[in-house]
């Protein structure tokens, strides 16, 4: 009856939120990276559960999404996933190879990837900011590349984002279906959303929102989204 209670209030009190809820871990990782010619630099990427954030020695971030998954048990460790490979979400390369800390080849050219090792690890239970921003790079990425991409390559990028549905989360699909509302300026009476929205630099709040103001191509992305969450447990 407690269990009952606690869970019904956890629902029902303002500001909760289930997705901030649940608990994640965070794995921190720094690969040291050595070129044939003996230069060295560095790749830090930091794991929450599906998702990788990888920056390089230009701190300019990238996302990537794990489409394989390790020959595993679910759950997964995060040990476990630095079995698996991610591919850039929005884009089709490259993809990174998390046990290696290295990319497709093509990357690189001629000379072939570095030889990379772990420098540092660290592994932690994600903190609810971690979580937020992580859903704030999966908006940001989902609006720019898919839902703003130029009109010649809608169908590729369309096609892509069929192949990535299997591999969201429940709470990750939900983010993706409020990103086309946002991008309305829809306003959020759900906290944990208004608190993610709010801090993109794109999203502005219009009181004349509707959703006939959504395009052909977000309906489309719409109906696929709804469609996975259903599938989704």
């Amino acid at each position: 009856m407690k269990k009952l209670l606690l869970i019904f209030a956890m629902i029902f009190t303002p500001g909760f939120s289930l997705t901030f809820a649940e608990e994640h871990t965070k794995m921190d990782i720094r690969y040291k990276q050595t070129w044939w010619d003996g230069e060295i630099n560095y790749v830090d990427i930091s794991y929450i559960d599906n998702f990788v954030s990888v920056t390089a020695d230009n701190n300019e971030s990238e996302l990537f999404i794990r489409l394989n998954a390790p020959s595993v048990d679910y759950p997964q460790s995060p040990y476990d996933s630095l079995r698996a490979s991610y591919t850039r979400f929005g884009k089709f390369y490259p993809t990174f190879y998390s046990d290696t800390g290295t990319f497709s080849d093509f990357c690189y050219g001629d000379q072939g990837a570095p030889e990379s090792e772990i420098e540092k690890k660290y592994v932690y239970k994600a903190s609810e900011e971690d979580v937020r921003l992580l859903f704030r790079k999966i908006a940001d990425s989902f609006r720019n590349k898919f839902l703003n991409c130029e009109k010649e390559y809608d169908m590729i990028m369309l096609s892509r984002f069929c192949e990535l549905l299997p591999a969201f989360t429940k709470s990750q699909l939900r983010i993706l279906r409020n990103t086309i509302y946002a991008n309305h300026g829809y306003t959020f009476k759900a906290t944990d959303l208004n608190d993610i929205f709010k801090e993109c630099s794109w999203y502005e709040v219009d009181r004349y929102f509707h959703e006939y103001n959504f395009t052909e191509k977000e309906r489309v992305y719409l109906t696929l989204i709804k469609q996975a969450e259903e599938n989704t447990k």
